[in-house]
């Protein structure tokens, strides 16, 4: 599961820094910013379109619209691959009852944690469930690499 979440880390990271190319070659021209709450919808696309920037930057812009779908479609099945990996899983669906906690950031805790039956904080970490407050809980000592932590702290809460 690890690598699987690391795979979804670096697709995301990869994702953001295409978007961010996408949005500094419209600052770069002085196009105002998209009236559309995602420049990158379907909505967003068709003004991205009509855009009045030179035609090298509109192919760059072009080739970096195509990139995110793929990139879509790899997430989509990464996300599927990791939901098929923790659906038994036990503590992954106690995870999810605690609220803005979905697969992705369920599963990149698990992947940054490890094995809990191996800690000694079992008994903090199973309470996780109950409140937020507990799994925040200086008690819970865990220990988690640099990596790992990185990792952990990049899935999104979800909304």
């Amino acid at each position: 599961m690890r690598r699987l979440t690391a795979r979804r880390y670096q697709v995301v990271r990869h994702r953001t820094r295409i978007k961010n190319e996408v949005h500094s070659i419209l600052h770069a021209h002085l196009i105002p910013k998209c009236p559309h709450a995602d420049l990158f919808n379907g909505r967003g696309r068709d003004w991205l379109k009509r855009q009045p920037v030179p035609e090298d930057e509109q192919i760059a812009i072009e080739r970096h619209v195509r990139e995110l779908d793929r990139l879509g479609e790899d997430l989509a099945v990464l996300d599927r691959q990791i939901a098929e990996s923790t659906m038994d899983d036990s503590v992954v669906r106690r995870l999810l009852t605690i609220t803005g906690v979905n697969l992705a950031v369920a599963s990149g805790l698990m992947a940054a944690i490890g094995d809990i039956r191996r800690s000694r904080a079992r008994r903090s970490w199973s309470a996780a469930s109950a409140s937020i407050r507990e799994f925040a809980s200086p008690d819970l000592a865990l220990r988690i690499t640099d990596a790992s932590a990185k990792l952990a702290v990049a899935c999104p809460l979800a909304n």
